[in-house]
């Protein structure tokens, strides 16, 4: 059984309102009832057209998804819709053999082609204080952002920290993906450890869904280097030692190969500088 990631968006009419993915397992058996399905409709290409079980699994977990993560969807009087994108999700075309994927793919309409470009425009709306977190990075590690050397930059998951960079409920405590981790398993850990949990080294966490632009700063004097750069991904890795072993370690704070915490670092995938002021040359 694999898992593969499918992405779902909130709406209200015409915009979108929240965007997020479920990671939904799927067995052999059911790729190839796929595989077959597409090929029985003239290689359908379209989300909505593939079996019903499993459509439904994604729309269940994707609904169950969004009811924990973004609190007005709760509200039925919202008028908010949750939706898939009209085109097969990548993840799921790269699961069917080649000849069947290439069909499926050349039967995607243009049109549908540039409404998947709009979309990825639209991850970038116009930078505010709210979508834009507020880092101090070092001279050379900025000046590699600028080249566009570097395309990650990283954080440290800590207790003073974690919600600048986490998805977390009124109470401070962090969501968790359903799909990695059960509530029942998450529940287990005190909240001073939910933010450490190993998780066979699958990261449960939340980032953060508003963040789409870092401000970066150099050092802390008054006039100093700045760029405005987008975040097109927010992922996690284990901190790791020197030698490359990663840091794992038990909930009495001792250094354990099998621990069932570890630190964890967030990793922001950096798009294109948007603003830069340079006046340190």
């Amino acid at each position: 059984m694999s898992r593969y990631s499918i992405p779902y968006f909130i709406t209200k009419g015409e915009d979108i309102c929240y965007e997020s993915e479920i990671q939904v397992s799927l067995t052999k058996k059911d790729i190839a009832e796929l595989e077959q399905f597409v090929i029985d409709h003239d290689y359908s290409y379209e989300f909505v057209d593939i079996p019903a079980h499993i459509y439904d699994k994604c729309n269940n977990m994707a609904f169950e998804d969004a009811l924990k993560h973004y609190k007005p969807f709760c509200d039925p009087d919202a008028g908010l819709s949750l939706c898939f994108g009209i085109v097969m999700p990548d993840s799921l075309i790269e699961a069917l053999s080649e000849p069947v994927a290439q069909a499926l793919v050349d039967n995607i309409p243009d049109e549908y082609l540039d409404d998947e470009e709009e979309t990825e425009e639209e991850c970038f709306p116009e930078p505010t204080k709210d979508n834009t977190l507020y880092l101090t990075i070092k001279q050379t590690y900025f000046d590699q952002i600028i080249a566009g050397t570097k395309k990650e930059e990283y954080r440290e998951i800590k207790e003073t920290t974690y919600k600048k960079y986490l998805e977390v409920n009124e109470s401070g405590c962090p969501y968790a993906y359903t799909s990695l981790i059960s509530d029942e398993d998450f529940q287990k850990y005190d909240l001073q450890d939910e933010i450490y949990i190993y998780n066979n080294g699958k990261c449960p966490l939340v980032p953060k869904q508003s963040i789409k632009y870092l401000n970066l700063a150099v050092g802390y004097n008054k006039v100093r280097d700045t760029a405005l750069v987008q975040v097109t991904d927010i992922t996690f890795e284990t901190l790791k030692e020197k030698n490359g072993d990663e840091i794992r370690f038990n909930p009495d704070g001792k250094p354990a190969t099998d621990g069932v915490l570890t630190f964890w670092v967030a990793v922001f995938h950096l798009g294109e500088v948007v603003e830069k002021n340079i006046v340190s040359k």
